[in-house]
């Protein structure tokens, strides 16, 4: 790791550390400080009915529905539970990509909100996105004590994500920190992402050779995922065929992360240090200052 990524870990850790993360209006507060979600639990907290099935605790019948009606019916309550938060950072090699601040503005992010988390007293999770999900830090660890993280995986996040939505914790407010640049659909991703989240939010890290490349004349290109070498030649076709095809698969994600319920933000790498603290993240009531709690 080097000192520019160390600084930005610091400088995330800094500003994380004066912010809290918000849990989703759907989940408000319960007794002793615990949080109550829209899964059926064990609390005294009534929910709602449902029909009863065999198997059901009796002691949950309401007998008053069914002196009405003759149905049985079922109260379900809240289940109390403690927000927990997972963030999940891609480690494919175009995150990063030499040259750009890719790498520092992931880092500076994802200790933003591992600080956040901490600030506000939920447990998080640190994933490195790899050919699965790996689990590199959490708890309450402070993004400075981290190991070193390494943006070397010859491939993409895609199917990780996707095959590894079932070790993420239920209920679990979720970040995945990405350029999202790769070939395929994205609606499998967010909507394994978004799976019995109470929250998600993706967060596109583009350089500004991504997403405003000067292409003009003959390259010769590495594709850091798979390792090859390439020979182009841009012309001003070709750089606009760039731009539209970025702009598309821009609207895919949107599309897909709506589906999903998700919230998408994106930020210009090189531009982080006037963001860390997004607008969206704000405006979705996600995180706010420390000292702006009620």
């Amino acid at each position: 790791m080097t000192e520019s990524e160390r600084a930005a870990i610091a400088e995330g850790e800094r500003v994380g550390s004066s912010h809290v993360l918000v849990p989703p209006r759907a989940i408000s507060a319960g007794a002793g400080g615990a949080r109550i979600s829209r899964r059926a639990g064990g609390s005294l907290e009534f929910r709602d009915h449902r029909d009863y099935e065999p198997g059901d605790d009796l002691r949950h019948l309401d007998w008053s529905v069914f002196a009405r009606s003759d149905k049985l019916t079922v109260k379900q309550f809240h289940e109390e539970i403690s927000p927990f938060v997972e963030i999940m950072l891609d480690g494919s090699r175009s995150m990063g990509l030499a040259g750009t601040r890719k790498s520092e503005a992931a880092l500076a992010i994802a200790a933003m909100l591992a600080a956040a988390a901490v600030s506000s007293g939920f447990p998080y999770s640190l994933s490195l996105v790899r050919d699965r999900l790996h689990r590199i830090a959490g708890s309450a660890a402070r993004p400075t004590a981290w190991d070193p993280i390494a943006f070397d995986f010859a491939g993409t996040p895609a199917d990780a994500i996707a095959s590894g939505a079932r070790t993420l914790r239920p209920l679990s407010m979720r970040f995945f920190i990405s350029d999202l640049l790769w070939e395929g659909e994205p609606q499998a991703v967010a909507a394994a992402h978004a799976q019995d989240a109470t929250s998600t939010v993706i967060i596109q890290v583009l350089a500004t050779e991504d997403a405003n490349p000067d292409l003009r004349g003959g390259w010769r290109v590495l594709d850091v995922e798979s390792g090859e070498w390439r020979e182009v030649f841009f012309d001003a076709a070709a750089a606009a065929q760039y731009r539209d095809a970025l702009a598309r698969h821009r609207e895919l994600w949107d599309e897909s992360a709506r589906y999903a319920r998700a919230v998408v933000t994106r930020c210009i790498a090189e531009d982080l240090e006037r963001q860390l603290v997004f607008d969206d993240l704000a405006a979705a009531e996600i995180l706010r200052p420390a000292w702006f709690r009620s």
